[in-house]
């Protein structure tokens, strides 16, 4: 069988966690399977081709335009996997699974009518790809609830199969400048949906809160697009504790080897996330994780594995912190609860369930 295999987004300067997501999904499934042959489509040629293991596989360029994947016509793939829930416009393949990841634009306001008219537009654009793929695939139950809501897709079209991480703390460290004082940790796009303002301000409390405390807040990751990012440097200009906050910038994954080993906590309060990979990622380094009690995050943290809490009440997520600061005994718990969770997020698991979709609806 050749499955068709939509490797978008790709060679991005500073890849985000959906790039990461995307192309460790591919590279497991490659890895696991050497019956099937996959064509590995891309809309432009990057800077370097990615590399596989085995033989299975080549890779197509489709080429740029509003219309690339039209392109996929000129092709034969049994089966396609689309991540992210856009489908060609005109042509239909005779066999489709699309990722559904995450639909932030359903859950938080508009900041402008043409941000509103480009969200009906992409809102329409979900829906249709929905209605004519064979399955869809929810990286986490809260994902597969908004498909089955949001769009109206029927629940025995939609399964949940998480995705697998990278164990960065595997990875060689490479130094990032810290200073010597404790630190809470925030891995991450900066933008609204992640709560980075709300982040700052629990923080601020923390440190009102508790006079003389050493901590600071590490916040590792590039800026998204729009007035946000803006308002977080304003806001730490005039904030009390603003020389408390280190912006890291965007960290490579040796990097991030090298800080989360030494954070005394991964905070991570978004408002909407399809998944968590910094959570996995944080449990799997051994360091304790305050995430927020709602969508993907809650599902990694639950069973204990990290401290839940409402990412709208600044109160609590600085409660939280100061619990990690004062409660050791605290700490070890979450540590071991959460080595625990991630040890069942792997990228084998995550190619046997897709695979074994492929081979339901072939």
């Amino acid at each position: 069988m050749k499955i068709g295999f939509v490797l978008h987004p790709y060679n991005e300067k500073n890849p985000g966690g959906l790039e990461r997501a995307i192309l460790g999904w591919l590279e497991a499934l490659i890895a696991n399977d050497r019956e099937n042959e996959y064509l590995i489509f891309l809309k432009n040629t990057p800077a370097a081709l990615p590399k596989f293991s085995g033989s299975n596989w080549h890779i197509e360029i489709l080429g740029g335009g509003y219309f690339w994947l039209e392109r996929l016509k000129n092709f034969s793939a049994d089966i396609y996997i689309f991540n992210t829930p856009v489908l060609p416009v005109i042509f239909r393949p005779k066999k489709s699974v699309v990722v559904a990841f995450d639909f932030p634009y359903k859950h938080l306001s508009s900041s402008s009518l043409r941000e509103l008219i480009f969200r009906k537009f992409i809102g329409f654009y979900h829906k249709r790809s929905f209605r004519r793929a064979d399955a869809v695939i929810a990286t986490s139950d809260s994902t597969r609830e908004d498909v089955i809501n949001l769009f109206g897709v029927p629940s025995k079209k939609v399964e949940t199969i998480p995705h697998g991480f990278t164990k960065v703390c595997e990875l060689a460290e490479e130094k990032v400048e810290l200073s010597n004082s404790p630190f809470f940790l925030y891995v991450g796009v900066i933008k609204e949906r992640k709560n980075v303002l709300g982040l700052i301000k629990a923080f601020e409390l923390f440190k009102k809160n508790n006079p003389g405390a050493p901590h600071k807040l590490a916040i590792s990751g590039r800026f998204g697009a729009g007035d946000y990012p803006n308002l977080i440097k304003k806001y730490l200009q005039d904030c009390r504790f603003g020389n408390d906050v280190v912006l890291l910038g965007y960290l490579s994954q040796n990097q991030l080897s090298f800080v989360y080993r030494r954070a005394e906590a991964l905070i991570s309060p978004t408002f909407i996330d399809g998944f968590g990979l910094p959570v996995l990622e944080a449990m799997s380094c051994g360091i304790p994780v305050i995430t927020s009690n709602v969508s993907g995050p809650a599902e990694l943290g639950r069973g204990g594995a990290a401290i839940l809490v409402d990412p709208y009440n600044t109160e609590s997520i600085a409660n939280s912190m100061n619990e990690i600061a004062k409660k050791p005994e605290l700490r070890e718990k979450l540590i071991a609860a959460g080595f625990v969770r991630a040890a069942e997020f792997t990228w084998e698991k995550t190619a046997r369930e897709t695979l074994e979709l492929i081979n339901f609806i072939k």
